[in-house]
Order: C-alpha cells, then sequence, then structure tokens
C-alpha cells in the first residue's frame, strides 16, 4: 500500500500504483482532492505532453506544485491517463 502524507494528513493511499520513469501515479479516485489546489505552473514533457501542477494544501500549510498530472498524455503512455504523481518527499509505503 503506497500513502501520500503532508503534515500528518493523509492526502491519498491505493495499491493499484504505477510506476513511470521513477514516478509513482496514483489513481484520481484515490485522491482526497479537497487538499488539492490547482497551480499556475505547468511543464512540457516531450514523451507525455503537458502537466497540470497542484499544490496540497493542509490547514495553513502549503507545499506548492507538489503533485501533477497529464490530462491528455501522448498515446504511448495512456496509462497515466487519469492518474496523479506526488513529490517524492511525499510519499511512503506500508
Amino acid at each position: 500500500m503506497y500513502y501520500v502524507k503532508y503534515k500528518d494528513q493523509i492526502i491519498a493511499q491505493e495499491e493499484d500504483v504505477i510506476e513511470d520513469c521513477g514516478t509513482k501515479y496514483f489513481p484520481l479516485q484515490a485522491v482526497d482532492q479537497t487538499f488539492l489546489v490547482e497551480s499556475n505552473f505547468r511543464s512540457s514533457c516531450l514523451f507525455k505532453n503537458t502537466a497540470t501542477y497542484y499544490h496540497v494544501k493542509v490547514g495553513n500549510d502549503l507545499f506548492e506544485n507538489a503533485a501533477w498530472t497529464y490530462l491528455d498524455p501522448d498515446p504511448e503512455k495512456k496509462e497515466i491517463k487519469g492518474r496523479i504523481a506526488f513529490a517524492e518527499e511525499l510519499l511512503d509505503k506500508q
């Protein structure tokens, strides 16, 4: 089971995690999206397309650009569609 935790708050927990290029992607439905705030930041990956970023917010604490998803990934990376990745320091496995 993989967990995403920030400030002792569990943001996501899931067994069905896909790893791509060392990054772990959680299904969106496994994430408590009340802790996500969309960022204006975007990045582009030659192999995946454009990433949309989110801050993780718990109370007054904000981890900027801590999560990202590819809303329209390249067809060769279709397995990450509908999934979201988090900064490595927020991940835990038990």
